[in-house]
């Protein structure tokens, strides 16, 4: 197996290492990652696994192949002749590391001075050169990760961002043409990201008014493959579905005294343990403040903590990302 390396937001590197970690598992569940660097990890699989990795990306940025980790104080650069191989025009230099200038520019100008290449922008292939502590990955860029167009007609402030919902999603592990659910699907922002990647959906609300929002949002994106049901998902009960990614109410917005809240996320919980597959995955967000009563609730039905992910959006709100899996 060769040797990529992926490039994550600055602000999210857990819940990034988290999305490349699932989605290596969907794609090659032999792969595995070999080290992190702050917000660079890298990771050893198969070829084709790193254009489907991309493919799905949220907050993985982007990604490239590893030419070679060399030392900065005492450069090898026995890679120069496979680097012209690849009929590279330029080098870009990134600056990640505590290390003084004067030895980032003495390892670049010895790479400059041997393989002929020069530091400022041409059009063509580039290598990057990645300065981190006492190491320098040199890589080749390969994918960035896609951007959609955000055609929804309609949403609302608590509304969960696309990006999120698409990272949602991929903790899922959730393959092209399995069957993921959202009991709380609101506008239909996780159902359109999970049509979008090839995934068959089934959204289910409880006010009638999201639902048609929901519809004509993913109506706008041409999409088909899923199923919406108006209903209560404390009460409706589903069959093996592949995996479940949803924002339950929570908070000033849900309308809800914390009594209800309770039972809604047992409801939930419960429904949640019957529906999905074993050993499959329950991927949702709530609020810090449900904190102690949602791992009480997830104690109480047996299921295990995958991962705990924390996102801060203001004073009165910080979001936590559960990755749950149906042990």
């Amino acid at each position: 197996m060769k040797r990529y390396y992926y490039v994550f937001r600055k602000d999210y590197i857990d819940l990034s290492i988290n999305e490349l970690k699932s989605l290596m598992e969907i794609y090659d569940s032999n792969g595995f990652i070999e080290k992190c660097y702050d917000e660079i990890c890298i990771a050893k699989h198969r070829d084709d696994a790193v254009y489907r990795i991309m493919n799905r990306a949220s907050f993985i940025k982007r990604s490239g192949r590893v030419i070679s980790i060399d030392n900065i104080s005492s450069p090898n650069l026995d890679y120069i002749d496979e680097i012209h191989e690849y009929g590279i025009k330029w080098i870009k230099i990134h600056k990640k590391t505590s290390r003084g200038i004067d030895q980032i520019n003495n390892y670049s100008e010895k790479l400059v001075e041997k393989s002929h290449l020069p530091v400022d922008y041409r059009r063509g292939s580039y290598l990057e050169l990645f300065f981190i502590n006492d190491i320098v990955l040199i890589g080749i860029p390969i994918a960035n990760r896609r951007k959609y167009e955000d055609k929804r007609i309609y949403t609302r402030s608590i509304a969960l961002p696309i990006d999120l919902s698409r990272l949602l999603v991929n903790l899922t592990r959730v393959k092209e043409g399995e069957v993921l659910l959202d009991p709380f699907m609101g506008t239909g922002t996780i159902l359109i990201e999970a049509n979008l990647m090839g995934i068959r959906t089934i959204g289910v609300d409880i006010d009638y008014s999201l639902i048609e929002i929901a519809r004509s949002n993913l109506n706008n994106y041409c999409l088909n493959n899923y199923m919406i049901i108006h209903g209560d998902s404390q009460i409706i009960k589903y069959n093996e579905v592949d995996g479940i990614a949803t924002n339950p109410p929570y908070g000033r917005g849900s309308g809800l005294k914390l009594e209800n809240i309770k039972q809604l996320y047992e409801s939930f919980i419960n429904n949640a343990l019957e529906s999905v597959r074993k050993n499959r995955y329950i991927v949702f967000v709530t609020s810090s403040n449900l904190e102690k009563l949602i791992d009480e609730v997830i104690s109480k039905y047996g299921l295990k903590v995958i991962g705990k992910h924390y996102i801060y959006v203001h004073s009165s709100l910080t979001r936590v990302v559960y990755e749950v899996r149906n042990i």
